[in-house]
């Protein structure tokens, strides 16, 4: 018999680097989350440094208040983009699952194949034993004539 070959290796090969790429751009999304995390902790940190240092004297008042504000946008401008980054974040993950799913359904018709092939190998080496076995018991062509 014939060694196993699977038609649609090609194709799996393909649904795996594509699968390997989403996964990629998925982890790229989640370690951008991540530092816009770290930037909001980083801003909240300082803002909460400048309040502790400041004094009671009314221009490092009217400067932290203009800290304030300049704090404000900034964090808007970062959890506008950890949002966005989210909603990224869920697209991508959506299409490493599709591409996943891929694989899984061409790996398991090949697991399939490679069953039915391994049944078809063990049948036909049955086979062989049983036409082995009964060449060995049968009577010779000469005894047989008689």
């Amino acid at each position: 018999m014939k060694r196993f070959t699977f038609r649609l290796e090609r194709v799996l090969d393909l649904r795996r680097l594509e699968a390997d790429m989403e996964q990629n751009k998925l982890a790229a999304l989640e370690s951008e989350i991540e530092k816009l995390h770290d930037q909001l902790r980083s801003l909240a940190d300082a803002y909460q440094h400048q309040v502790s240092v400041v004094s009671t004297d009314p221009d490092e008042r009217a400067q932290l208040t203009q800290y304030r504000l300049r704090f404000e946008t900034a964090q808007r401008q970062a959890e506008s983009d950890l949002a966005q980054c989210r909603r990224a974040a869920d697209l991508q993950r959506a299409r490493y699952v599709a591409a996943r799913q891929k694989v899984e359904v061409l790996e398991k018709v090949k697991r399939k194949q490679r069953e039915d092939w391994e049944r078809e190998l063990q049948k036909e080496l049955d086979e062989m034993a049983m036409d082995s076995f009964l060449a060995r018991w049968a009577p010779p062509a000469s005894a047989r004539r008689q």
